[in-house]
């Protein structure tokens, strides 16, 4: 959180502070551990925790423990795939895929899963279709 101080009733800047925290906890935190974080009221928290929840932005694990939820893992891979990097990531793994004459691509872990980044498909004439963000196994 930053030093300086929450307007009173900022309910929006309260939801990213959380969506903030629970996306950079190196495990997941518990809504009292939050609470005491961010300095925000026990019911407060439980209130916009609940909302956060039932609309797919986080998501609470067997121990009760906050996870991101699918949307929040959606509003993150849109930011990767962003314009902003794409021009040099597809230069990159175009000249790889060149020298070395295959496809090649960028996963990232999740789970026990990989999920496909990037790719540059090599020019063969017999091709496995993974698209950006497919699900494939580690191996």
């Amino acid at each position: 959180m930053t030093d300086q101080k929450r307007e009173k009733g900022s309910s929006i800047l309260r939801v990213l502070e959380i969506v903030e925290a629970v996306s950079r906890a190196e495990r997941p935190p518990s809504p009292a551990e939050l609470a005491i974080e961010l300095d925000i009221p026990k019911p407060s928290i439980h209130r916009l925790l609940q909302q956060l929840e039932r609309d797919g932005f986080l998501q609470t694990d067997m121990r009760g423990q906050l996870v991101p939820g699918s949307r929040l893992h959606d509003v993150a891979m849109g930011v990767l795939h962003s314009t902003r990097f794409k021009a040099n990531r597809q230069a990159i793994l175009q000249h790889l895929s060149d020298l070395v004459g295959e496809t090649c691509g960028i996963s990232i872990p999740n789970g026990k899963d990989m999920i496909y980044y990037d790719r540059v498909q090599a020019n063969w004439p017999l091709q496995i279709s993974l698209p950006v963000g497919s699900n494939t196994p580690v191996w």
